[in-house]
């Protein structure tokens, strides 16, 4: 088997095709296919530790294995942008795979094995982004999407609770706590309760743009409440806006997948080298695969681009 992580790691550098055919002791052609294959599916070095090179050999030849595997590959693509609706889980769509391929008298994967092939083909396609975080720097508060149905002890009836999520982005680590409403009252109480239970206060507050931490949201200031200003002073901790960024897309290609979400961070990353402390509430992303180039309009003026 072709060394294919030494290939790509060899043309990262910019290597000759034929410096990379005499390192890797194998043809032109071979070389020149692997190339192809990860240019097509967006693939590039540096790839995760874990990646073996059986794995990226599956990921760019499916084909190889199509013969002797009496299972049905899933839809890598299709699978990752469905779960980015509202709603839509893993069992979902494993669910639908399997009907899928019993109606057309086929073998489907089990759900653990389907799972852990998609997050493969993620990491190595980097479909999914990999954000650092410092430990304790911040926390991420906001209402959830969706009410919970709370039934009353005595008539059982349902009524809507609202839940309050306040995370570490770090770890990960998560409190919750259901209210009756999303007034301000239980906006502030909840935050003091998940204060209490993490056991102290981080340096920076990021909420999103709810309504209760907000008294005006406009194109170019969000105004925030000033209750809430008040309880951050109290706890030394500072407020940090979160962008409400809903970037606009186009991709002038014929048929080729893009990583979006990588894109746009570069774009926001690279706008804010000059512009630190601008807020970003619109963005444009044309994408040119062509040139290996993504040109970007950020809150209708400015203007630059990013390789990837």
């Amino acid at each position: 088997m072709p060394n294919y992580l030494e290939i790509l790691r060899l043309d990262s550098l910019n290597h000759s095709q034929r410096t990379i055919e005499s390192t890797v002791h194998c043809s032109r052609h071979t070389v020149r296919s692997v190339l192809q294959a990860a240019k097509e599916k967006q693939i590039a070095w540096p790839l995760d530790d874990d990646i073996t090179n059986a794995e990226l050999e599956e990921i760019l030849f499916p084909g190889k294995y199509k013969s002797g595997c009496r299972y049905v590959e899933p839809d890598y693509p299709y699978i990752h942008r469905e779960l980015a609706k509202p709603g839509v889980t893993m069992a979902l769509l494993w669910e639908e795979y399997c009907r899928k391929c019993h109606e057309a008298g086929e073998t489907p994967y089990m759900s653990t094995q389907f799972g852990d092939k998609y997050r493969r083909w993620a990491r190595v396609t980097k479909a999914t982004m990999r954000i650092q975080h410092k430990p304790g720097d911040a926390i991420q508060v906001d209402w959830a999407g969706d009410t919970l149905p709370v039934y009353g002890p005595v008539t059982g009836e349902p009524s809507p609770a609202y839940l309050f999520v306040a995370v570490l982005p770090c770890s990960c680590y998560t409190y919750a706590e259901a209210c009756e409403d999303m007034k301000t009252e239980n906006w502030l109480s909840c935050h003091v309760h998940a204060f209490q239970y993490f056991g102290g206060v981080t340096r920076l507050l990021i909420p999103d743009n709810c309504k209760t931490a907000t008294t005006a949201n406009t194109r170019y200031e969000t105004v925030l409440n000033r209750s809430y200003q008040e309880l951050a002073e109290y706890y030394g901790t500072a407020k940090e806006r979160a962008e409400n960024l809903k970037p606009e897309i186009v991709v002038q290609y014929q048929s080729s997948e893009i990583d979006m979400a990588t894109l746009v961070e570069s774009a926001k990353a690279d706008f804010h080298k000059e512009k630190k402390r601008t807020l970003i509430t619109a963005l444009k992303l044309y994408v040119k695969p062509e040139k290996h180039m993504a040109y970007y309009v950020i809150n209708g003026s400015h203007e630059g681009k990013v390789p990837y």
